[in-house]
């Protein structure tokens, strides 16, 4: 997905659809799974931002989470539902962690979460990833049923409505 970790690999997949618009607002607050090295993957919540084209999760500087995704860079968003029929959607996006060292790239990440929430991490105490994103899915149920894919060898493509 362009921009969400740079990857030529994704370069072809969508800027712009209904599913990344909603998606954008839906994984704001989301939960990540990522693999541990001798037990099952975790799921942690975790907060995400878009900046600099990129998809961000940050971290506590060490924290266990962080330290999964430094040593095994695979990684799962996915929204949190906010309401039992589905209205608002389902976003899921499967990809790989990118460790952002660059200033500038940081900068960008710090700038979207001081305009979300009013606080930024002190530099150089935290980690700071973004998502190369392989492959997404977005599905909202209910009266406005609809449901987007994207992968990279397929592309972009409306599937049948779920129910």
């Amino acid at each position: 997905m362009p921009g969400c970790g740079g990857s030529s690999s994704s370069a072809r997949a969508p800027r712009s659809g209904s599913w990344l618009a909603l998606g954008s607002n839906a994984i704001s607050s989301s939960c990540s799974a990522r693999s541990a090295a001798t037990a099952p993957p975790r799921v942690s919540p975790c907060e995400c931002d878009f900046a600099a084209g990129r998809l961000f999760v940050s971290m506590m500087w060490r924290s266990r989470k962080a330290i999964d995704l430094l040593r095994d860079p695979r990684i799962a968003v996915h929204s949190v539902t906010t309401n039992k029929e589905g209205a608002d959607g389902d976003v899921k996006i499967y990809g790989h962690s990118v460790d952002e060292r660059d200033p500038d790239v940081r900068a960008a990440f710090r700038e979207a979460i001081r305009r979300r929430i009013d606080w930024a991490p002190d530099e150089p105490e935290y980690h700071c990833f973004s998502v190369d994103v392989r492959s997404a899915g977005y599905t909202r149920f209910g009266g406005e049923a609809e449901a987007v894919a994207w992968d990279e060898e397929r592309g972009l493509r409306r599937l049948s409505p779920p129910g």
